[in-house]
């Protein structure tokens, strides 16, 4: 099977997911001085929630 529009779309979408997510979590811990994620597991949770999502996305692709 090819790398499809569609796939690339997918993991272009979970990429930016992640990355928005990976910034409002560093912009919390930078705002309470936090130097680990201890203090937060909602704002963990979902960034280790998006990474999956993009790891699947990824690995769809190069299933390809």
């Amino acid at each position: 099977m090819a790398i499809t529009l569609k796939k690339i779309e997918a993991a272009l979408v979970e990429a930016e997911r992640f990355v928005d997510s990976c910034e409002k979590l560093r912009e919390r811990m930078t705002k309470n001085r936090y130097k680990f994620c201890d203090y937060l597991p909602k704002e963990t949770g979902d960034v280790r929630r998006k990474s999956m999502d993009l790891t699947r996305s990824l690995a769809d692709l190069r299933r390809s």
